[in-house]
């Protein structure tokens, strides 16, 4: 976990959101560390006032403690993100499961603007069918998703949807509560980059640029309709 810290961000609002993510999830972590500390004091003192016969198995014994205690924040992390799996759509942390509920949109294509004044939609693959909130932005009347930190190995490891994207792009959008049959399609250069990333930039903090787009850092995505 603490190899993000030092992920190449591309914007201070992505800073932000991988900041808030990762308190999230090591909250729990400071409460059991806390313990753990206390332990190996109690265990020192003990060391130090037992006979020495004593003073391995006592070392053995706080050190068994202090195992348990780091592994049960561990473990709820790990069961509530599987647990999430299962979920119908994401939550503010993990990615959730198909998104199931809504009615599914069947139309002339939207007026996008409205998402404007949204901050995260959800965002949910056919293959892997996992879900996830995401940021968003129209313009020109097409509809946009994106992700940081694709320019680094510890990135790709950490963002896997837009590797998974690019192989298969087909995807639902759910947006206050309808959900859209979108394809995901990937631009990774043109001049429709710089409105694309301008408009980024105007919605969120930070500076998303084309250069930085067609160095791979970021990818984007148009989330454009599916053809029939």
């Amino acid at each position: 976990m603490g190899s993000f810290l030092f992920i190449r961000s591309t914007t201070r609002g992505g800073r932000y959101a991988l900041r808030k993510q990762i308190q999230l999830l090591i909250s729990p972590l400071r409460l059991h560390l806390s313990r753990a500390l206390i332990g190996i004091r109690i265990g020192i003192r003990k060391i130090n006032l037992w006979p020495r016969e004593n003073n391995m198995k006592i070392v053995a014994n706080t050190l068994i403690v202090i195992a348990c205690l780091l592994l049960i924040p561990f473990t709820a992390i790990s069961t509530a993100a599987a647990k999430q799996r299962f979920s119908d759509g994401p939550n503010r942390v993990f990615s959730g499961g198909p998104l199931v509920a809504g009615e599914l949109y069947i139309g002339a294509e939207p007026d996008w603007s409205f998402v404007n004044s949204i901050f995260t939609i959800e965002m949910q693959l056919l293959d892997p069918p996992t879900s996830r909130r995401i940021w968003t932005v129209e313009h020109e009347g097409k509809i946009y998703v994106w992700s940081g930190y694709m320019g680094s190995t510890v990135g790709r490891l950490w963002k896997r949807w837009p590797i998974q994207a690019e192989r298969n792009g087909l995807a639902i959008l759910r947006v206050n509560g309808k959900r859209y049959e979108r394809n995901l399609i990937r631009i990774q250069s043109g001049d429709e980059l710089d409105g694309i990333t301008e408009a980024i930039s105007a919605k969120y903090p930070g500076q998303t640029t084309r250069q930085v787009v067609e160095q791979g850092d970021v990818w984007l995505f148009e989330v454009a309709a599916r053809t029939r």
